[in-house]
């Protein structure tokens, strides 16, 4: 009897995945996709940060050369004192503002000597008021005169005084003082920073004419 022997041929299938390799492939994937957004969100949060912080910064460049600048030129004037009938300095200070006189260029369509107020407004913003100086005339009514902000945001402002260079600052400057004093501080906290400490020496005391 003759038995015919069958050789066994390997099925053929179609090439493809399996369900596991499938399941693998897209959690790959979707790490991927999660970690270029990730990556694509912190940048975007980083640019917005260095924009914020350059601004702050550059506000604070502007606005302390300007106070540098325009507190450097205060000079002695003197205001009428209606109280005595006589006179007193134009400079008074306390430790949360000041008013002074200083030459300046044109505000408000005027050139010359300004009489210059800096103070806190509403409590949030550093402001400043300007209105010109003529002698023998009293103080200005600061409730009439238009307000400049500055700085807003303000957690800290506060000013000291110095009779002389090396002496000590104090916390206010009035009748009891000379006329200006030779130094001026400022410290400045603003949107939860605090600025580089602000000093200004008088250009009447000072040859080197800024501060430091």
């Amino acid at each position: 009897m003759n038995i015919k022997h069958r050789t066994l041929q390997p099925t053929n299938r179609n090439a493809g995945f399996t369900i596991v390799e499938v399941v693998v492939a897209l959690t790959i994937l979707s790490l991927i996709m999660l970690a270029t957004l990730t990556a694509v969100r912190t940048l975007g949060d980083t640019q917005a940060r260095l924009e914020t912080t350059l601004t702050r910064l550059d506000q604070m460049r502007m606005v302390s050369q300007f106070l540098r600048s325009t507190l450097r030129q205060a000079v002695p004037a003197v205001i009428s004192d209606p109280a005595s009938f006589g006179q007193q300095g134009a400079f008074q200070g306390n430790d949360s503002e000041v008013v002074l006189v200083a030459p300046m260029p044109a505000v408000e369509g005027g050139a010359g000597l300004q009489y210059m107020r800096l103070f806190v407004h509403d409590e949030t913003d550093v402001a400043i008021q300007f209105s010109p100086y003529r002698l023998g005339e009293t103080a200005p009514d600061w409730g009439n005169v238009d307000s400049y902000p500055l700085v807003d945001e303000v957690e800290l402002f506060e000013l000291e005084y110095r009779e002389t260079l090396d002496g000590e600052w104090l916390p206010a400057w009035g009748e009891e003082t000379p006329v200006i004093p030779q130094a001026i501080k400022l410290r400045i906290m603003a949107k939860g920073r605090f600025w580089p400490d602000l000093v200004v020496a008088i250009d009447q005391f000072s040859s080197g004419g800024g501060g430091w």
